[in-house]
Parts: structure tokens; sequence; C-alpha cells
């Protein structure tokens, strides 16, 4: 924040205006969309405790590993936490595209050229159509190799709009991939967790799609 007033107080080009929206840019995209990510993962993890407990003995087995290849190496890991943020994506509002020169076709229906379009990752990643008749329901099993077959998993791999896609996908995925896992698989090898969920865990939203009313406990597990 302090570079961004800096910035403002050298360059003339930088106004008042531009400073505000470079600093709700940084707290909402950098901060609020991770922990809410974060929030919605440990909730369905902790929710299920056989899937808490495949976790924990799937880091036991690699912590004597470098941590980067241990991170890529998780597979059930990786996979739970994927198919936390297919169903809780922080992204709950259409992302914009706008039709090309001729319009398109999409599904029998045409749109005329500059027509704004836009698909909504939430009802997009929990749509039977792709993801199968439990595309309401937390598996990660889903994601793992057998667990469905190539062009369904293609498909599904398509259609997860949780960076966005295309030529705007989020630029900072790799770094946000990097935080996520770090901290999640550092919580589960430490720590039971239990948790309380919301009634209803899916909540109506329209920009952010938070989850709220999750209350957790963490139980230390004491070292061997």
């Amino acid at each position: 924040m302090a570079q961004l007033v800096a910035l403002h107080h050298e360059k003339a080009g930088f106004s008042q205006a531009y400073l505000k929206k470079m600093a709700v840019t940084n707290f909402g995209a950098g901060h609020e969309t991770l922990a809410s990510t974060l929030t919605s993962i440990l909730a369905m993890i902790s929710a299920r405790a056989a899937v808490q407990k495949q976790m924990r003995e799937e880091i036991a087995s690699w912590t004597r590993t470098r941590t980067r290849t241990r991170t890529r190496a998780l597979v059930y890991t990786r996979a739970a936490i994927k198919e936390a943020m297919r169903l809780f994506p922080v992204m709950g509002m259409s992302l914009p595209r706008v039709t090309p020169a001729g319009g398109m076709r999409v599904h029998g229906r045409c749109f005329a050229q500059g027509t704004i379009v836009g698909c909504n990752p939430v009802a997009l990643q929990r749509s039977p159509d792709v993801f199968g008749r439990d595309a309401g329901c937390y598996r990660p099993e889903r994601w793992l190799h057998g667990g469905q077959s190539p062009e369904t998993a293609r498909a599904m791999e398509r259609y997860m709009l949780v960076w966005g896609g295309g030529a705007r996908m989020c630029p900072g995925r790799p770094l946000a991939e990097l935080v996520v896992h770090k901290v999640v698989t550092g919580l589960v090898e430490r720590f039971k967790i239990d948790v309380d969920l919301p009634g209803d865990e899916c909540q109506p939203s329209y920009f952010l799609s938070v989850m709220t009313g999750a209350k957790a406990r963490f139980w230390a597990i004491e070292s061997r």
C-alpha cells in the first residue's frame, strides 16, 4: 500500500482514483479469494473423516522428501483440494466475454457480434452433464486416474473455471496454488480438524462465493 501511495505522489498519471482501484484489487484478488478458498477446502476435508485420514496418511508417507517434490506427489491430497474448489469456486459471478465479429452460434442459439456473454462457474462446475449425477457431492475420487473415462476427465478439466479461462486466466494462479497446497497439507499433517458446517453449504452469492458459518476446531497431533 505504501508503494502505491508513493507511486501516486511520484507520477502524475497515477491518479487517486486509480490508486483506490489498485488497492481494492490487491486486497480483493490477493487476500479475500485465498482466504475464502482455504475456508471451503478445509471445511470439506474436515467434515469427512475418511478423506482427512487418507490425506494424513499420504502426507506422512512423504515427510522425508523435499517439500516441492512432496507437494507434487500428493495425488489424493491434490484431488481433495481440487474437488472442494470445484464445488466452491471463489468467483460466483459470470465471467464476461464479448462475442467476435460475425457473431457466434452456441447450442442452437445465435448471438450477434458484440454481445456480452458469460458463464457462472458455480453453476457450470455443479453441472450433472459435465461432472455426473453426483455433481453436487464432494468426491475427490472423481479426479483420480481410473475414476472417469479419458473423455470425461478432459471435459471436467475444460469446464473448471476456478481460475478463469483462456487469455484472461488468473495471473496469480501459480502462487495461489502453492500457498493453498502448503497451508492445507501443513494443517492436515499437524492437526486433527473437526468442523460444524452451516445448514446450507450452497449459499446465494453474486460476486464472491464465500462459505460462511463454518466452525472449526484444531486438535494438535503429537509427533512420533
